[in-house]
């Protein structure tokens, strides 16, 4: 231990000249060295962090790609993930648009993009395979793959590289990267069940369609959306004619089966911009963004004539439905200084009074309004 005494004690002077440097330049790696790690830790432990606050996949998506290359300066990123975690999401997609390096595919069919079969992390050159499929660039010299796996799962890949060749090397340390793999993988799986919850809470239980609730909400966003870019925003209420007949003379498992009949019916007819909600009891709305008046009029009618010539078999019971619809729709451009709550309120309005005028005016039609 005499070596790190001071360099004017006596007994550094029986150590050699040479021998003392070398100890001292080894002394000063080792200091480096805990340094860096210490900065590496740091910067793990905040992005840990960073994961575990992301509480839905857009958040998390954005976490490992923008913000994992901002903290660790990684030259080339592709999220791989499995396309079956975004088939829940009907209510609010996620765009993958949004994010150049994320790719979805059928894991099971994509199998030759595992590096590793066993779903342990590879650190070394690109395999051939994959430069084509996940468009490495060209001047990679150093690749990794860290397989994002849950319940024996593999739920996706994140894929890593640069063209320094000592970035990822086969002999290097894993610790620190086989941890993050592992919360990566747990806030993924906890993303997409919280999503579920919330999905299941959107929902009604019955039809499979939007709720009121989900309604709601996205009538205030569409109508934001609309007067923010003075575009148009149209609102269909259906009323099921003399729906309490149907309950009083079949009962209400056929009056539950005429509503899930109904909205099955109507879905093909929307577009995928469109939302539809069952607004209560034998009440549906519908959402149009981005439509007229006069094309949602079309809309409404071709919805009112296809229910009017279908022949309904329901547990056994033949019947025939028709609807009472009204149609109501807001012209972005016009802003009256009303608050987009009270926008939405006039709209939703608007059309709940054309399917009273449509009901007293005999039922099985359609009325509409501008406001």
């Amino acid at each position: 231990m005499t070596y790190f005494n001071s360099p004017n004690t006596t007994s550094l002077k029986t150590v050699p000249e040479r021998k003392y440097k070398e100890l001292k330049n080894q002394f000063t790696d080792l200091i480096e060295n805990a340094r860096l790690n210490e900065q590496l830790f740091k910067r793990f432990s905040q992005f840990e962090a960073l994961l575990m606050e992301s509480n839905d996949l857009n958040s998390l998506l954005n976490a490992m790609t923008k913000e994992f290359t901002r903290y660790f300066e990684v030259p080339f990123l592709k999220l791989v993930l499995e396309e079956d975690i975004f088939t829940h999401w009907h209510l609010a997609p996620v765009n993958l648009n949004n994010y150049d390096n994320v790719m979805a595919f059928p894991l099971k069919e994509h199998a030759h993009l595992l590096i590793n079969k066993s779903g342990s992390l590879y650190m070394g050159s690109v395999p051939k395979r994959l430069n084509s499929e996940l468009h490495v660039p060209i001047n990679t010299a150093s690749f990794a793959q860290l397989p994002l796996i849950r319940n024996n799962t593999l739920i996706g890949m994140l894929n890593l590289g640069s063209p320094d060749p000592a970035r990822f090397r086969p002999d290097m340390a894993t610790d620190f990267l086989e941890r993050l793999t592992m919360i990566a993988s747990l806030c993924f799986e906890n993303a997409c069940n919280m999503e579920q919850v919330r999905q299941l809470s959107l929902i009604d239980g019955l039809t499979g369609v939007c709720n009121r609730r989900a309604f709601d909400d996205i009538i205030i966003q569409e109508t934001s959306s609309t007067m923010r870019h003075q575009r148009q925003l149209s609102c269909l209420f259906i009323d099921i004619d003399h729906f309490k007949k149907i309950n009083d003379q079949y009962g209400h498992q056929v009056g539950d089966e005429a509503l899930k009949q109904l909205s099955a019916q109507i879905k093909p007819l929307l577009r995928r911009s469109d939302h539809i909600a069952r607004y209560g009891g034998e009440e549906f709305s519908i959402i149009l963004p981005e439509t007229d008046l006069y094309h949602a009029n079309l809309i409404a009618e071709r919805i009112r004539q296809t229910i009017a010539d279908t022949n309904f078999e329901m547990l056994g019971q033949q019947l025939k439905m028709t609807l009472s619809i009204g149609v109501s729709c807001l012209d972005g451009a016009s802003d009256g200084g009303a608050t987009i709550d009270k926008i939405a309120e006039l709209l939703i309005k608007d059309a709940d009074e054309q399917v009273y005028i449509a009901k007293k005016g005999g039922r099985n039609r359609v009325c509409c309004r501008l406001i």
